[in-house]
This record gives C-alpha cells, sequence and structure tokens, in this order.
C-alpha cells in the first residue's frame, strides 16, 4: 500500500463515476430515505433542489428541483413560495405541494424577494441584468430596472414599507420608495475592483442598513435609509483558508431583528462569523460545523434567523445540507441531528449476520451506524476517521471483528467498532476479510496480510508498465465462498489522461488474481448461484452473464444504457436473492429492472427528486426478496420494494 498513490484515488475515481452508455417503462416501487439525517422552514440544496421542514429542521422533504438557486417565502404567508433558477420561476400557493410558472421572459434568476404587500421581485441576467415586479403573484411582471452589466446584487425590501426596495450594481446602491416606479442611487468610493455583494436592512429600524462587498474588507452602514454611508468596520480576515474570506465570498448578511447591532455574516471560505457592536468587531459562529476535506473553514452558502425566534438560526452548509443553531450561533448540529442530509454516499456496508446493522459514510460528513435498520444513526469510527471510513470488513469466524480502511491507515476492532487498533500505517480504500482470515487491501494494486496486519505482501501489483499504474476502486468476497473475491478498477498513468477499466477475480482467498475480460466496470454474482456472475463492460455499454464463475462470457444485452456508474462505493448491479433471473441495473437517470436474466429491461418508477434519481450504487437484502437500498450519486440513501 502506497500513501501517496492511495491520496490519488481520492481526486482520480469520484472524477469517473458515471460512464456515458432504451428501456421500457415502468415498474412499479415504492421508495422509503433511509440514511443519516433528516415552525416551517424552506431550503434549497447545493444540487438546486429545493426542499421543506414543518418541524425545525429535523426532518425534510423534497418540493421540487433541481437546478434552482433561489427561493422566497411571502412574509404574510407562508404557504405561498416562490423559486428560481437558469431560466426557472416557479410558484406555489400550497406550501410546495403543486407549483406553477411565472418564468415568461425570464433568464437566469439570481435573486427573489417578497414584500410584505405580497409584491415579488425578482433579479435575473439575460443580456444584463434585470429587475421584474409582479403585483399578482407571479401571474404578471412588469420591468421596473435594468443594468448594462450583469451586476445586480443584494436585492432587499423593506420589511416596514414594502414601497422601499433596494439592490447594489456596481459601486453604486439604488433605492425605490415606490415599488420600483423610479430609483435614486448613491455611488460609494468602493476600491478597484470591488462590488456591493450583499444588502441588509434593519428590520427593528429600517432607516438603517449594512453592506458588504465582493473584493473588499470593510463593512458599511447608512443611518438614513441608504443615503449616506460610513465604514464601521472590517470583516475577519482568515489567511489560513483556501480562499481567504477577504476575497470577498460573503453569500449572506444577516441582521438581528432585536438589535441593530447585532449581525451574522456567512461566508463559503470562512464559515459564519458574530458581531455585537455593528460591525467593529467579529468572532467566530462555528462551533459543531463540518468542515470540508481539504478546506480549513466551513463552506456556508446561505443563513437565515427564524423569525419568531431570532436565536434559532439555520445555515446551508456545502457539502453537509442544514445545519441549525438554537442559541444564536453558540453550537450548531447538522447530520443525524436536526439537519438536511445533502451529502452524497460513499459507503454502504451491511453485518452479514445481522442485517439490522447498518454502515454508511457520508462525504466530509463521517461515517454512522444504525442497529435498527437504517431507522436512528448515531456516529461511528469518529475519533479515528472524522471524514469517514472508506471500506468495512467483518471476520467471518466473529461477529465482534471489525475491519476498517481509510487513507490514514487500516484498522481492527474486536468489540464491534466501539475501539480502534492501527495494524496498518499504510492507507487503503477497500478491505476485505477471505475465509481463512487474511487481509486484502486495495488500492494501488493489492496487498494481502496473513498475521492480522503485522506484515504485508504485494498480491497484484500497482504498475502495469514504466507510466501506467492500476487503482482498485472495489475490492469485495463472494459471501458463500469467501476464497473466492472480484476487483474492480482502473488503469491509468500519473496525470490522468488516459484509463482503462480492469477486473480480477481470486480463487485462493486474494494470494493470486487472475485478469477477467477488458473493459468490465461493475459486476455482481447471483446469490445462492456463485458460478452466476453478471458484469457491465463500461467501454462497449454491454451486459455479460456468465455460467462458470468468470471463465467464459456471454454478451445477453447490447443496450444503448443510461450511464452506467463505476467503480463506485459497489457494484451498480444486483440481482434479487430469490430469483436470480431478476437483476437490478444503476443508472444516471433511475434504477432499471429485468426479470429475464438482463435480456430486456424496465424502468422503475423512481418516486424521488430528480437529482436523486442517479443511482451509484445497489445491495440487495438476502433476508427480505425484493428489497433494494440505493445509494445517490447527488446524496441519499434509500429503500425500496418491488411490488
Amino acid at each position: 500500500m502506497r500513501r501517496s498513490l492511495c491520496r490519488l484515488l481520492r481526486v482520480f475515481l469520484p472524477a469517473i463515476a458515471l460512464l456515458a452508455g432504451g428501456s421500457a417503462r415502468a415498474a412499479s416501487f415504492s421508495w422509503a430515505p433511509l440514511g443519516p439525517g433528516g415552525g416551517s422552514g424552506v431550503s434549497d440544496s447545493g444540487d438546486g433542489t429545493l426542499y421543506k421542514s414543518t418541524d425545525g429542521g429535523a426532518s425534510w422533504a423534497a418540493l421540487a428541483g433541481p437546478r434552482l438557486s433561489r427561493v422566497a417565502v411571502d412574509p404574510t404567508n407562508p404557504s405561498r413560495l416562490y423559486a428560481g433558477g437558469i431560466n426557472t420561476l416557479i410558484y406555489s400557493t400550497d406550501g410546495g405541494r403543486h407549483w406553477s410558472d411565472a418564468s415568461v421572459g425570464v433568464g437566469e434568476v439570481v435573486d427573489l424577494a417578497v414584500g410584505n404587500d405580497g409584491a415579488v421581485y425578482v433579479a435575473d441576467l439575460g443580456g444584463g441584468a434585470t429587475l421584474r415586479r409582479s403585483a399578482d403573484g407571479g401571474q404578471t411582471w412588469e420591468l421596473i430596472a435594468s443594468e448594462s452589466s450583469s451586476d445586480l446584487d443584494g436585492l432587499t425590501v423593506d420589511p416596514v414599507d414594502p414601497r422601499r426596495v433596494y439592490y447594489g450594481s456596481g459601486r453604486s446602491v439604488r433605492r425605490s420608495d415606490d415599488g420600483g416606479r423610479s430609483w435614486t442611487s448613491v455611488d460609494l468610493p468602493l476600491p478597484f475592483p470591488s462590488w456591493i455583494r450583499a444588502v441588509a436592512v434593519v428590520p427593528s429600524a429600517p432607516s438603517t442598513l449594512y453592506l458588504v462587498l465582493f473584493e473588499g474588507t470593510e463593512i458599511y452602514r447608512s443611518d438614513d435609509y441608504g443615503g449616506t454611508w460610513r465604514i464601521v468596520g472590517k470583516l475577519p480576515s482568515d489567511p489560513d483558508a483556501i480562499v481567504d474570506v477577504n476575497a470577498g465570498l460573503y453569500p449572506a448578511l444577516r441582521v438581528d431583528p432585536r438589535s441593530a447591532r447585532h449581525l451574522y455574516l456567512g461566508s463559503t471560505s470562512g464559515g459564519i462569523f458574530e458581531s455585537r457592536d455593528a460591525g467593529r468587531t467579529w468572532t467566530r459562529a462555528n462551533a459543531g460545523i463540518p468542515v470540508s476535506s481539504g478546506q480549513t473553514r466551513p463552506d456556508v452558502r446561505s443563513l437565515v434567523l427564524a423569525p419568531s425566534r431570532p436565536d434559532t438560526l439555520y445555515a446551508g452548509i456545502g457539502g453537509a445540507g442544514v445545519a441549525r443553531s438554537e442559541n444564536a450561533g453558540g453550537r450548531w448540529r447538522v447530520g443525524i441531528e436536526p439537519g438536511l442530509n445533502a451529502g452524497p454516499v460513499q459507503l454502504l456496508a451491511f453485518n452479514p449476520r445481522n442485517p439490522q446493522e447498518a454502515y454508511v459514510t457520508l462525504l466530509r460528513r463521517g461515517s454512522f451506524r444504525s442497529a435498527d435498520g437504517g431507522r436512528t444513526w448515531r456516529p461511528f469510527a469518529r475519533d479515528l476517521a472524522p471524514d469517514g471510513l472508506l471500506d468495512l470488513a467483518f471476520a467471518p469466524s466473529d461477529p465482534d471483528v471489525v475491519y476498517a480502511a481509510n487513507y490514514q491507515g487500516i484498522w481492527k476492532s474486536a468489540d464491534g467498532g466501539s475501539h480502534w487498533e492501527r495494524i496498518s500505517e499504510a492507507g487503503a480504500n477497500q478491505i476485505a476479510v477471505a475465509s481463512d482470515g487474511a487481509l486484502v487491501a486495495g488500492s494501488c494494486g493489492i496487498d494481502r496480510s496473513t498475521d492480522d496486519g503485522r506484515t504485508w505482501r504485494e498480491a497484484l501489483s500497482c504498475y502495469v508498465n514504466d507510466e501506467d499504474r492500476l487503482y482498485i476502486g472495489s475490492l469485495w468476497v463472494e459471501p458463500r465462498h469467501r476464497r473466492v473475491l472480484y476487483a474492480l478498477g482502473v488503469i491509468t498513468n500519473q496525470d490522468g489522461a488516459h484509463f482503462a477499466y480492469a477486473a480480477y477475480r481470486s480463487q485462493d482467498g486474494g494470494a493470486t488474481w487472475k485478469k477477467l475480460p477488458a473493459g468490465i466496470s461493475g459486476i455482481t454474482v447471483a446469490p445462492g448461484r456463485f458460478r452466476t456472475l453478471y458484469a457491465f463492460d463500461g467501454e462497449q455499454q454491454h451486459l455479460l452473464r456468465s455460467e462458470d464463475g468468470g471463465t467464459s462470457w456471454t454478451v445477453v444485452n447490447r443496450g444503448p444504457f443510461p450511464p452506467v456508474p463505476a467503480l463506485y462505493i459497489g457494484a451498480p448491479l444486483a440481482v434479487d436473492p430469490a430469483d436470480p433471473s431478476t437483476l437490478f441495473l444503476a443508472t444516471a437517470d433511475g434504477l432499471l429492472v429485468s426479470h429475464d436474466g438482463g435480456a430486456t429491461f424496465q424502468e422503475i418508477d423512481v418516486p424521488l427528486e430528480a437529482s436523486r434519481r442517479s443511482i451509484v450504487a445497489l445491495l440487495t437484502d438476502p433476508t427480505q426478496p425484493g428489497r433494494i437500498y440505493a445509494a445517490g450519486y447527488e446524496g441519499g440513501l434509500f429503500v425500496g420494494r418491488f411490488e
């Protein structure tokens, strides 16, 4: 195992997770969310899907999407919602159950605001920036402002007088006192290349406003409805951030409705900051918010205060979903605690001796364990892997012995994961246990240990030739014949300029390996019939079947198929334990099922939000035929039952 090459996997493998590759419609299937996570609240996720919570963020339901980037709620009628994206503007009058289109003439929606008189304002791009107003809930629109450049940021409506509207354009603040019929402009002497990024009106004193810049460090204040401005303080600096916060990535500026001096600022590269002296000084308010791997601060995309409880804050976190704080930002909770799970699934595993015991790793969120089939979840192995484990393996002779792999090493637990010992400092992204107890680890090539990880020897070389390397993306054991193992990988050079898929089989517990036909990017074994295998050829876009354990193969379907995942957390193929001729295939467009061994496929009706229809991994439940687990490429873990 080679630490530097393991790190390369982190960047390389996800980039080839989906391959471009018809089928009939549609088999009946019922689905339910399974994975960790979960007054009313509305949020748009990183993938552009709109969610709603009616229990303060404890659980969330998808409303619309994907490709939505802005959302606004009518302050006088919370059931009336507006959402926009590229060439899209929609509205709902029943809390998101039904939507109507209002996007005639609208380009890319970059901002939305609703006044307490019900008037809707939308800023969009298309041949410059324009601002439109609707007085009838989105039925008709009136153009009220336009800018020659694409600068139209910080759209804000006065919470007391809805006729007063503000926005920033370049270095100028525009204000209308009559709902957009006429405008005044105030130019700020801003340093180049700064421009206005966000404007906030103080709810308790609407003559007072704050603004922040895109390329600048100062925070400005006006006490005369934007007529004059002065610098009141500087934004916090963070030279250790991957993108310094002073580069100006400030998507959210919020004011406590009880105090004009109490401000919050959300930054995509610095997290959340709080000021209690009108912006003169700032303190961090990031406790409990997860940080993405390779970064030093949280990635905050949005920030709101609950109107009826200003000490309750919600923040949209890149790669993690929605976080909630109930003590004015003193401590945040996200993930299996109240919050929205938007993390892509990296690991999905079940204890073979106890199918109710499930494990999942969410990207940049860590690993979780469920002891009740996914109804409840708890953090798992956080001390050894804060960002999450890459793989788990269970000893066949002792249900309490568990092995784990990540880029920092290989670990062993003798008590079901309560305590861990590192048995190898060399990282790996795949781990398996053969029938004789031998450990098999995949990273660049495959290594094997027969003394519980104390020593290792190379079983399959990392080096294909002077330039190309073999990176293992999936490694697993045939459950009923644990001397038989399969490995999937990619052969590429160091810079990833070219690659080819490679699949291997071992019949001696991982000691030696034989290459399977070229191009295989996914493989599965029919439960109870270990000599029946299905494989997907990611290069030819063909489905293959073998009845002799992989010695010979027959093409059973030449496609075409939608894009099929490769080398992700598991095979894109799964076989129903009760019927080896029933085959499931994960694709970027959803799930396909075949009842004739792969000769023909039907689309399974997947009543999930469109962004989650892209499935990257499947697992069937050996104890419950017809039950299948699916992991979404954009995030989420779901369980379905075939009717």
